[in-house]
């Protein structure tokens, strides 16, 4: 409801705001567009409080007053908070144009022919909103990708996970592993 109020009032989801639900129901998550990111619900944790309250209560213990909070489950990310959060309209098409296409090999190169000035604008710009250079950024989607990967798919072996990240081989996957987590990507999952 939160995405289609936003779309008649003229907002897009994710780029002016970005909205995050709850339960995880993956039908509903996923028929929305864009897919809903959502917070999973913690249904062993509530279990188990809710049990051990009534052994507690079974045993003769009062109950303890007001509400007892469990912490949530885990975020899984979709599409409605894919959002970096950045409005140079310069910089904007780069970024879109990276997302959409970094499981491809493409490169710094790729992303100077839709920047619409400079490369070294471009390389600033990048430093200035994000923290990082066009190449960092690349390989950050990639990285997300490959993690991404790894957890629905536990089976899939690293140089699948590669080429289908991004990365041009599981040699290149497992030095940015190492760059960014000090191990390689294989290292950190067998």
């Amino acid at each position: 409801m939160v995405i289609r109020s936003c779309e008649k009032i003229g907002l897009r989801v994710p780029d002016d705001v970005a909205v995050i639900g709850v339960n995880n129901d993956t039908v509903a998550c996923e028929s929305c567009r864009p897919e809903l990111t959502s917070i999973e619900r913690n249904d062993a944790a509530i279990g188990r409080a809710a049990a051990e309250l009534l052994d507690n209560m079974i045993r003769g213990e009062k109950p303890p007053g007001g509400e007892q909070i469990v912490a949530p489950g885990a975020v899984r990310e979709r599409a409605s908070t894919d959002s970096l959060g950045v409005d140079d309209t310069g910089l904007l098409p780069v970024l879109t144009f990276a997302q959409e296409n970094f499981r491809q090999s493409i490169s710094v190169s790729d992303l100077v022919e839709v920047c619409p000035r400079s490369r070294r604008w471009m390389e600033e710009a990048f430093v200035e909103h994000l923290g990082c250079t066009p190449r960092a950024f690349l390989a950050r989607l990639r990285i997300r990708e490959a993690q991404r990967l790894r957890k629905e798919h536990p089976d899939m072996g690293p140089g699948e996970v590669a080429m289908k990240s991004g990365f041009s081989g599981s040699r290149q996957l497992n030095a940015h592993f190492r760059d960014t987590y000090g191990k390689s990507f294989k290292e950190s999952i067998w």
